[in-house]
């Protein structure tokens, strides 16, 4: 089956919380870093090496949202907090999108300004 949903993550500075929050994501998230400077990009990197991570060199705000949707593959993408958890998953594993599935969870693509 062909995904239809690439999750992403923007944050800045939430390299402690990433380890718990995107081991509830498959291999179809992408992480923006939203200028961290904890080392939250290479944190990514090393501990979920098939995930792909953007490094922004400044805090956009939400619009740092717009290079990982544009790195999307996906005809949907969601946006998820760097400390959230899919409602309804109940440990790590089961990705956001299994758990939330198209219909009840996500929008088209878009981008934020």
């Amino acid at each position: 089956m062909t995904a239809r949903v690439t999750v992403v993550v923007a944050t800045t500075n939430r390299r402690d919380e990433l380890d718990r929050a995107l081991s509830y994501h498959d291999d179809l998230a992408i992480l923006v870093d939203n200028g961290s400077t904890d080392g939250t990009a290479a944190f990514v990197r090393r501990r979920f090496p098939r995930m792909d991570v953007v490094k922004l060199g400044r805090n956009l705000g939400a619009p740092a949202r717009n290079p990982g949707v544009r790195r999307a593959t996906t005809p949907y993408v969601a946006f998820a907090d760097a400390v959230a958890r899919p409602h309804g998953a109940t440990k790590p594993g089961r990705s956001y999108a299994r758990t939330c599935g198209v219909s009840d969870a996500l929008a088209p693509r878009c981008s934020y300004r």
